[in-house]
């Protein structure tokens, strides 16, 4: 079996029979590369009649129509297109998850052209029910994949599990030593397939997390899973109101799966919290705009994917019902569901997608188009409900209204 340039073959003797021989490349790569004629750069915040100028992987200037040209620079016209933020997507199962419903169930691994089409520059990859046949050691080399194919990628330590797996044996040492890991999740609880930690365990790993992360200069984040159990956020009130820990340092996910949670999330908002809402759950959209009417902190509120992740719905009993997964666009759709059903401007809803997250998980290069940030930028249409035509991470374009890069060990279409 041959691999090269992203293409499988065989070969028998002196000839091949060619599997995939025809796998396109994007655009030569410059180590500058100017966005001319945009509509609107959103920073998030909107900023019209100037050009992006991207050197060595970072924004380098935003001014009104720069003229530098040369051998050196690479020009992409965006006339009446607008450029954002790429998105920062914190919950993807980066190597498959679910197994709910018995091996065959479990769902495949991310793929990089998915991720791309998704408009995500910067994942975080995470383990759920299964970290048995699915371990961190093949998230962090899943992770690795991903940094060296162009995007930026991280991983949390843990699963549902308690205690939870780790890379050293500690949470603490993979929190501090290893780059890649930005905190310990997702960890189950009010959910009939947690391991129903105890309040002493979740103070445990919670303090671990915490000052691991004031050593190692990161954001040390103990990362929740809610179940539909009657619950709800009580396991973490109870750690956060008999210990000294700060709220901010526990970011509960699936927070619009039911009215439950959506109820107590305001609560937590109120008390300085911050809550993850899952894209495609169905009470996400409406939860949004209820706690925006309510006039509560969006900028405390994040909105993830949970791509690649098992989708089942149990009936009151815990029996299995029905069984899919979930593919990593649900960001983008609710953006412009957002947008365009909801009237909300285009700067505010990018938020939940970009500064937001970027903020939660300590990423101070991430989530803005300013000077100095990683060039993580998506170009979008306007006029064709923000359709992705370009994407750029860390200067280099990914993909273009014609080609979207793919990894390289993707089987190519046959010549």
């Amino acid at each position: 079996l041959l691999v090269a340039a992203g293409c499988l073959s065989t070969a028998r003797g002196a000839s091949s029979s060619v599997v995939g021989g025809n796998c396109p490349t994007g655009p030569p790569h410059s180590e500058i590369l100017r966005l001319v004629g945009p509509k609107t750069v959103y920073k998030p915040a909107p900023v019209n009649d100037v050009d992006v100028l991207i050197a060595a992987g970072k924004v380098l200037e935003i001014n009104n129509r720069t003229s530098l040209s040369g051998e050196l620079v690479q020009t992409l016209d965006v006339t009446g297109l607008v450029v954002v933020p790429g998105f920062v997507d914190m919950h993807l199962h980066l190597i498959g998850g679910g197994g709910e419903s018995g091996f065959a169930s479990r769902t495949p691994e991310a793929e990089l052209a998915e991720l791309v089409d998704a408009g995500a520059t910067t994942v975080v990859g995470v383990l759920g029910t299964d970290s048995v046949t699915r371990r961190p050691e093949d998230l962090f080399a899943k992770v690795r994949a991903l940094n060296l194919e162009g995007l930026t990628a991280y991983m949390w330590t843990g699963a549902y599990a308690v205690p939870p797996p780790t890379l050293s044996g500690d949470v603490r040492k993979d929190i501090m030593m290893v780059h890649d890991v930005v905190g310990v999740g997702e960890l189950a609880v009010s959910d009939h397939r947690s391991s129903h930690p105890s309040a002493d365990e979740l103070r445990r790993i919670c303090s671990d997390a915490r000052v691991a992360g004031m050593l190692s200069g990161k954001a040390g984040l103990c990362y929740f899973h809610m179940g539909s159990a009657s619950s709800g956020l009580r396991p973490l009130w109870e750690v956060v109101n008999t210990t000294a820990l700060p709220i901010g340092g526990f970011l509960p996910t699936h927070m619009s799966r039911t009215h439950q949670l959506l109820r107590e999330g305001k609560q937590w908002l109120r008390a300085g919290g911050r809550v993850d809402f899952t894209s495609g759950q169905n009470k996400t959209y409406t939860g949004i705009l209820d706690y925006w009417r309510e006039g509560l902190s969006l900028s405390s509120i994040t909105c993830s994917s949970d791509g690649y992740g098992s989708q089942p719905r149990f009936d009151a009993e815990g029996n299995l019902v029905s069984y899919g997964y979930v593919l990593p666009y649900t960001n983008l759709e609710l953006f412009r569901a957002l947008v365009r059903d909801a009237s909300m401007p285009v700067e505010l809803a990018l938020t939940f997608f970009t500064t937001n997250p970027a903020e939660a998980l300590g990423l101070e290069r991430k989530g803005r188009i300013k000077v100095g940030a990683d060039a993580d930028v998506l170009v979008l249409d306007p006029e064709n409900d923000y359709e992705v035509k370009f994407l750029i991470a860390k200067g280099r374009i990914l993909k273009t209204p014609k080609w979207t890069k793919s990894s390289a060990m993707r089987r190519c279409e046959p010549s």
